[in-house]
């Protein structure tokens, strides 16, 4: 069973300070709670929630996506049910974008993605979402038809940059790369990266 030490004003206190910062610099924020909404974890996500509901601020979306029962099983590809269920909030938020001139048009909100620890599970969706706003960037500055999948060159060269990323921020916090690399790398899941993620595992 998860015990939560601190109490929850001293816990409320950071989770103000956090996000005052955050919306100095977005108008919005999207948190997207990947925690299991039952067993264990639960009291964590429950908790989150409640520090949400004091916060009480409009800015404010939250969003719980339980991985694990969304993706039993290994079907990591059900990610996608997520960012479609978000696809106008990625829409409006949209993306810096500047030309010789100067800025044209800025980003106004974030996405804060986290399961328990916010690498592996995060990792996963970040790469989701990231991959949504990459092919909306190219549709916006005429690179691509509207609705179409990213070039398998580029696809490629995208997925390795996203794994690059989870496995530096994994040895920083865990001392191992991420789990579920293999998916994240190619977009499969495969006997390797099963055992791989056993190794990594038993290290952490």
């Amino acid at each position: 069973k998860k015990i939560i030490i601190a109490d929850d004003d001293e816990t409320q206190k950071a989770f103000g300070k956090h996000f005052d910062d955050e919306l100095q610099i977005y108008e919005n924020i999207c948190i997207v709670s990947l925690v299991e909404q039952s067993g264990k974890e639960k009291v964590i996500g429950d908790k989150y929630a409640e520090h949400i509901i004091r916060y009480n601020c409009e800015k404010l979306m939250y969003v719980t996506f339980d991985f694990h029962e969304y993706c039993r099983g290994m079907r990591f590809e059900n990610v996608s049910a997520l960012v479609e269920a978000l696809a106008m909030e990625l829409h409006d938020y949209g993306f810096h974008w500047r030309d010789t001139n100067g800025p044209i048009k800025n980003q106004s909100g974030i996405f804060r993605i986290n399961c328990m620890d916010c690498l592996d599970r995060t990792n996963v969706v970040q790469t989701a979402f990231g991959k949504a706003i990459l092919e909306s960037q190219l549709v916006k500055l005429g690179l691509a038809p509207p609705y179409s999948q990213l070039p398998t060159e580029l696809k490629t060269i995208f997925m390795t940059l996203w794994a690059n990323n989870g496995d530096i921020i994994s040895r920083q916090y865990a001392g191992t790369n991420a789990l579920k690399g293999d998916y994240t790398r190619t977009g499969k899941r495969n006997i390797e990266g099963m055992l791989r993620d056993g190794m990594n595992s038993a290290n952490r």
